[in-house]
């Protein structure tokens, strides 16, 4: 995952980057080469969705 610079410094970040095959890895960013979490566009718009919404 590429890094995009980050808006605003925190000690808890998370970066996200489109994949091949319409996915969405996320990753901590203060680990680079750790996992990525995959999650398809569909579960991420549902995650956004829960998140702005309060419901998760």
């Amino acid at each position: 995952m590429p890094d995009a610079p980050a808006a605003t410094p925190a000690r808890e970040c998370v970066k996200i980057a489109p994949l091949p095959g319409a996915a969405i890895g996320v990753r901590d960013s203060k680990y680079a080469t750790g996992p990525v979490l995959a999650v398809t566009c569909g579960q991420w718009r549902y995650l956004l969705h829960a998140l702005r919404n309060h419901t998760l």
